[in-house]
């Protein structure tokens, strides 16, 4: 069957919105862009307010009535497609429209329930592998143009569906025209460009913020965060990454990675073989005996304690989605391959 057919399986996979590329805008114009979706989002949360207070006895006083007044004004200038929907959702919607940095911000959010609302992190975590995703014909231009290569002196099929689509990236099963299955993981087109503007007025947004908050270092921090995103975008680094662990576990064969195609992987698309296995928050792996999870535990941990410093601090920080580890037979670590919260 040719690649750009559909595999021979059921499309089970949950239906994505079309990826659309953000126009190009100078760094001035994105600053605007982003305010207006930041006021859009606090005048947004005030109609939602207002309309919740309503009939109730949190509704009545001369400080509802001048939430009203504001609210009367401000309405009309809000997105019609956006104003009426709950606040998690809004704040969701605008952080997707803003792009790949603003989506991230969202990811990490997603994982802080300790200081977030449940209605807020649960709707965040549709950011962490639900997003629009590029059309299937867009996603074979893209393949081919990045490996230099037709897709049919590669592939047998590619799935038309992606298995998720994430802030950066989407991947999709394949097999090899050897018969081995696969994942391929591609680079959304724009992406690198949208990163690079961002880093630079979140340069800004942190010098601004050191001179009020010097004892958080919020300029480092902001540095680390721009840093770390933009180094996602070249999938090679994922690529050395992925074997530079396996042979670091190569004496635990509990312990596995996926091995790294090469001939099939390039900067902005990166093949490896498919593992099929339960995310650690799966029924079916809290089904499991106590023994079973007591083993799974050990393998984890031992994982975790041998990785290298920077992958653990992801882990510590709350940055490792769950997404990345499968319990197998064995235990997969996807997360040491990507060295990334993409999918």
């Amino acid at each position: 069957m040719s690649p750009s057919t559909v595999a021979d399986e059921p499309a089970t996979a949950a239906s994505f919105e079309v990826y659309q590329v953000l126009p190009r805008q100078s760094l001035f114009r994105r600053f605007l862009t982003t305010q207006r979706h930041l006021f859009g989002l606090v005048f947004g949360a005030l109609s939602v307010d207002v309309e919740q207070r309503k009939g109730t006895p949190r509704g009545r006083g001369l400080g509802f009535l001048l939430l009203r007044l504001l609210n009367a004004f401000t309405r009309p200038f809000l997105d019609r497609s956006l104003r009426d929907l709950p606040f998690p959702v809004q704040l969701r919607r605008r952080l997707e429209r803003l792009g790949p940095t603003y989506i991230k911000l969202g990811q990490i959010l997603s994982l802080r329930e300790d200081i977030l609302p449940k209605s807020i992190t649960q709707e965040l975590k549709h950011l962490l592998a639900s997003l629009p995703a590029v059309p299937f014909p867009v996603l074979c231009e893209l393949i081919t143009r990045d490996l230099g290569r037709p897709l049919d002196d590669m592939f047998l099929t590619i799935d038309e569906v992606p298995l998720g689509s994430a802030s950066i990236g989407q991947v999709h099963r394949a097999t090899t025209r050897d018969g081995d299955p696969v994942i391929i993981k591609v680079v959304k087109p724009g992406i690198p460009a949208i990163l690079r503007r961002d880093a630079k007025l979140l340069a800004l947004a942190g010098w601004t913020l050191e001179l009020v908050f010097p004892q958080y270092g919020p300029r480092r921090i902001i540095r680390e965060f721009a840093d770390y995103t933009l180094r996602e975008v070249d999938l090679r680094r994922e690529a050395d990454n992925a074997e530079t662990f396996a042979a670091n576990f190569a004496d635990e064969p509990d312990i596995v990675f996926p091995a790294i195609y090469r001939e099939f992987s390039g900067e902005r698309v990166l093949t490896m073989e498919f593992f099929d296995g339960q995310r650690p928050d799966s029924k079916k792996v809290q089904a499991m005996s106590h023994e079973d999870r007591e083993r799974l535990v050990d393998l984890g941990a031992e994982a975790i304690i041998r990785m290298q410093p920077d992958t653990l601090a992801r882990i510590v920080e709350g940055r490792m989605p769950k997404g990345d580890v499968l319990a197998t037979a064995r235990i997969a670590g996807i997360m040491a391959a990507k060295k990334t919260s993409e999918l």
